[in-house]
């Protein structure tokens, strides 16, 4: 009997033991596991502070970008123009003419008027509008000395106006067969008008006839 209840003593102390051992392995477990959940979350929490830290870095770095294109254009609106603003017009221009010595710009248009605007950086001044053609202006020039404005036309007629005052100074009518295309000023007495069908003629303000002092025609080649 005695062994007997020694043997069960053993035993039972045994078994204590080895609980004891177990319940003390899963408090390890438990905490290792405690150990690790809390290192994923201090690593979680630094990866979203960096991640904070990032968005603000960039969010800075944008509105200082926004801050110098502001500044650009508050640069740009303070400097003072380089050149005269633009020029609208309620008919579709046609051709346009820089006057050789003043600030004066011509401007034709398809309804056969001549505008003379005087430009600066701040404005541009409508001096005269010239009722000259009756169809499309297609060129305009000015003389060398810039008294004289020579306008041509569809409508096949050459016009000569005053630039000072806007006054005709001489008409020619009917000029060629078919519209006028271009004109150059040659010097103070010359100057030439070529037209649809590739003639060109040129005219002398001295001769006081109506017609050109010499006319000339491309020929055309037929190709075969």
């Amino acid at each position: 009997m005695e062994s007997t209840f020694g043997d069960t003593s053993r035993l039972v102390s045994t078994c204590v033991d080895k609980g004891n051992d177990s319940y003390s392995r899963e408090i390890n477990d438990s905490d290792s596991s405690s150990m690790d959940t809390n290192s994923e979350s201090e690593e979680n929490d630094n990866e979203n502070l960096n991640n904070v830290e990032s968005d603000l870095e960039e969010n800075g770095n944008e509105e200082e970008e926004e801050d110098e294109t502001i500044k650009a254009i508050i640069r740009e609106c303070k400097q003072e123009s380089d050149h005269p603003p633009s020029i609208q017009c309620e008919d579709f221009i046609t051709d346009i003419s820089f006057h050789p010595h003043s600030n004066i710009i011509a401007v034709a248009n398809i309804v056969g008027d001549v505008l003379l605007y005087k430009y600066s950086n701040d404005e541009n001044t409508l001096v005269n509008n010239l009722e000259l053609h009756t169809k499309a202006c297609r060129d305009i020039e000015f003389s060398n000395d810039g008294e004289v404005l020579f306008s041509v036309s569809k409508d096949k007629s050459i016009m000569l106006s005053d630039v000072n005052c806007g006054k005709l100074i001489r008409f020619y009518e009917e000029t060629h067969e078919v519209p006028i295309y271009s004109l150059t000023v040659i010097d103070e007495n010359l100057f030439s008008t070529g037209d649809d069908n590739g003639t060109v003629k040129i005219w002398d303000l001295r001769n006081k006839s109506e017609g050109p002092i010499y006319k000339t025609k491309k020929e055309r080649r037929l190709h075969k």
